[in-house]
């Protein structure tokens, strides 16, 4: 079912970021994930949550309960705060359009299997894939998780995707556990499937599922709306950014020498462990700030 989702496996990827967010990412330890509903290409993520849907309501009156209350639950959907936060990633190096879009930064960090820590049953549940780009086989995907949560039971499933601790209630039934379980692993694809427009993104994303919707969660405004996140720990040790692209032309040698003096006061501090390699970017184009 899987097949076109990709593990990160050695892969060098870059978050695009402005300064201010590049000093909280290192200063906090922390790197802030979006909320699925507030992304500026959200209307992908529901464009699949609807192909999902009109997969279920189709022949409702031959067809399984299953599909009845599934359909039920995506009505649910549609009001209610989906716990799903996002972190963009890609694994275009000084790309000029990306410092122009996302912010005048980017931070550089290699990706191996170290990272692929799928869902801990202790902590905020976390995927990293690589995003796919698709239009045709989007059905395709649908009807084989419809097929795998409709025969399987509930052992067999977790084992294929885990749920993490405290997602079912003691008084679900089994059907219950499967429209929670099918909407659960649906979310989860619908962050990762984008429209082969966005081919040239070269996309990976990290997800965080807050199923207890409360766990470190902040809010933001952007565009004068309230925004949920989710502030996420950054590990040392497995997850640290150790390059850092300059994409602004304003401060051309005082701003190489400013982050320098920044890294080497977090490093005083024990809050890094090395200072990144630091260079500007080579683009034709680089971001000018007022």
């Amino acid at each position: 079912m899987y097949s076109e989702f990709g593990l990160p496996q050695n892969q060098r990827i870059y978050h695009y970021t402005n300064g201010e967010a590049l000093k909280g990412i290192f200063e906090n330890e922390t790197i802030y994930a979006t909320n699925i509903q507030f992304l500026n290409d959200a209307n992908e993520i529901w464009s699949f949550l609807r192909d999902i849907n009109e997969f279920v309501k189709r022949d409702m009156n031959n067809t399984s309960l299953l599909k009845i209350q599934l359909a039920n639950y995506y009505t649910c959907l549609k009001r209610d705060h989906i716990p799903f936060y996002v972190v963009s990633f890609t694994t275009k190096r000084d790309s000029a359009s990306f410092l122009s879009r996302y912010g005048e930064y980017a931070l550089g960090i290699d990706i191996n299997s170290r990272n692929d820590s799928l869902v801990d049953a202790e902590t905020t549940p976390l995927v990293m894939l690589n995003v796919v780009y698709c239009d045709k086989h989007k059905e395709r995907i649908i009807k084989d998780l419809y097929e795998f949560v409709s025969t399987s039971d509930e052992a067999s499933r977790n084992n294929f995707f885990p749920v993490p601790r405290g997602f079912y209630f003691e008084t679900d039934s089994e059907l219950v556990k499967q429209v929670k379980y099918f909407w659960y692993c649906a979310l989860y694809l619908s962050c990762f499937i984008k429209h082969k427009s966005y081919e040239d993104e070269c996309e990976v994303r990290m997800v965080l599922y807050d199923y207890l919707k409360n766990t470190n969660v902040d809010f933001v405004t952007r565009n004068n709306a309230i925004v949920p996140i989710v502030k996420y720990a950054l590990n040392q040790d497995h997850f640290a950014f150790d390059e850092v692209i300059i994409g602004i032309d304003r401060f051309t040698g005082a701003q190489m020498g400013a982050l320098e003096f920044f890294f080497k006061s977090l490093v005083e501090k024990k809050k890094l462990k090395r200072v990144p390699k630091i260079e500007y970017s080579e683009s034709n184009l680089r971001v000018s700030k007022a």
